[in-house]
Parts: C-alpha cells; structure tokens; sequence
C-alpha cells in the first residue's frame, strides 16, 4: 500500500509542470516596460519571465517593450506582443487572443487536428490550425498579413456577428475596417517579409535552434512571383466560370444572329 501511494507522488510530481502548462500560457520573454493582472479586480503590475498566465489574464506593453508568450512546453505555439499593445487571454487552450489595440506575431506549428487558434479584434477574427501571421487593430481597423500556410478571416459587426468569411493564404494582407467590412487581398512586400524574419530568428533564439528558417532575398522575388501567378489563375478562373454561367443553355448566337446548336 505504501509503495503504491509512494508511485502515486511520484507521477503526480513528474506530471504536474506538464498538465499545468497545458492549461496556463507562459512568459518566456520580456523586453522593455511590460505590466500584467490576473482580471480586472487587480492592478497592473510588471510581467516576469517564466511568470503562469491563466485564461483572464491581461498583458500590455509601452513603447519599444515586447512580450512574447508560450502555449506549449516545445515553444512551438508562440505569440509575441508588440510595443504599445494589449491583450487578453480569453482561452488558453488551444489558444483564443483579444486584441484590444496594437500588433501580435503569431506562430502556431503544434495544434491538434481539432483545435484552433484565435486571435480576434473588435472588427475581425483570424484563425488557424497550424500557420504564421501578424495581427493588428489601430484606429477601429484591423489588418491581418500571413506568412505560412493560410489563416481564415471573419469580419465582426459592431454586434460581434460575422459579416463575411476569407481565407487569406501565405503572402498575402487583408485589411478589415469598422463594422467587419473585408477588403480586398494584397500582396506582402520586402518589408513585411523582413519583419517576419526577424521575428523568425528572435523565436530560433529563444528556442535553442541551430538552424533558421528565413526568406533570403533570392527566393523572395521567386515566391512573390508564383503567388502573383496564382492570383492571376484565380481570376482567370473566376471570369470563365462567370461567361459559363451567363451563356445559354442552349446554344450560343452566330454572327448574323441565329441560334447555332452548341450539341452537334
């Protein structure tokens, strides 16, 4: 019986670190003035590295400061708050973020099949299973740029009802104004590209890595051209599907008029 007791510690002390990061985000790193609360029952006071964020929890930064927090014990599930920000742990598994004003890096490469990670604004959500993008809400807007694999937008009314749905695939930004109205897609430029790297290579130092996975300038005007030329498809695409749909079933008319039989 005592034995049995004695494994029953024992597991519950190699377990506990991992169930409870599980269920709690973590701070890995601070830079600069960073304040946090448990809720809005308590005052701000100054965030810590290696300080436990349950769901409530309420991080923003001043200006040049920056936090970055984690959702898994890998440090593959990353979120990096950036100056003059706020946020709020709505969820911590797998991960829902509200973005009360500034800009949040997001990397997610550690998700089950069936969880999502959220970040949401007042205007718009973007979500994904596994992918890398920037969010960012000024002036009642928001503006979403992805970087890997693709994040599904959501426009949000002032009522919090979804206006409209997009996917928005790597290389490509979204602007969503007040009331949840989805613009137009537009390609990312060097510099986006040039501030995701260094987001990238600040997430290979906190990790450890040997290795950096970056866009060199090379490749970079090779992956903006193939994502022109898949843009270009799409429209092509859209325009032939649209002539089918508005031709007659019929048959088409020839020059002088008449109907010609599309069927011999």
């Amino acid at each position: 019986m005592k034995r049995t007791l004695l494994c029953l510690v024992i597991l519950q002390i190699f377990f506990l670190p991992v169930l409870v990061f599980a269920q709690v985000a973590k701070v890995i790193d601070v830079q600069g003035m960073v304040l946090v609360r448990v809720d809005t029952s308590h005052d701000w006071t100054p965030a810590k590295i290696n300080m436990f964020l349950d769901k409530q929890s309420e991080l923003k930064t001043q200006a040049k400061s920056k936090c970055t927090l984690a959702f898994d014990e890998e440090l593959r599930n990353i979120l990096s708050i950036d100056e003059n920000s706020q946020i709020k742990l709505e969820e911590i598994k797998p991960g829902n973020i509200f973005l009360r004003e500034g800009r949040v890096f997001t990397l997610i490469e550690n998700l089950a099949k069936s969880e999502e990670f959220q970040v949401r604004t007042p205007t718009a959500i973007a979500g994904a299973r596994g992918t890398g993008w920037t969010m960012q809400y000024l002036n009642n807007a928001s503006s979403a740029l992805c970087f890997v694999d693709t994040v599904y937008m959501q426009g949000l009314d002032n009522a919090g009802g979804v206006t409209r749905e997009k996917d928005l695939s790597s290389g490509w930004g979204i602007n969503i104004s007040a009331g949840g109205s989805l613009g137009e897609l537009f390609p990312l430029t060097d510099a986006d590209y040039l501030q995701w790297n260094n987001f990238m290579d600040y997430i290979h130092e906190l990790r450890g890595d040997d290795t950096e996975e970056v866009y060199d300038t090379g490749s970079l005007e090779d992956i903006k051209q193939e994502q022109r030329e898949d843009y270009s498809d799409m429209v092509d695409e859209v325009r032939r599907r649209d002539t089918e749909n508005l031709q007659p079933s019929g048959g088409s008319q020839d020059d002088d008029g008449g109907q010609t039989d599309t069927h011999r």
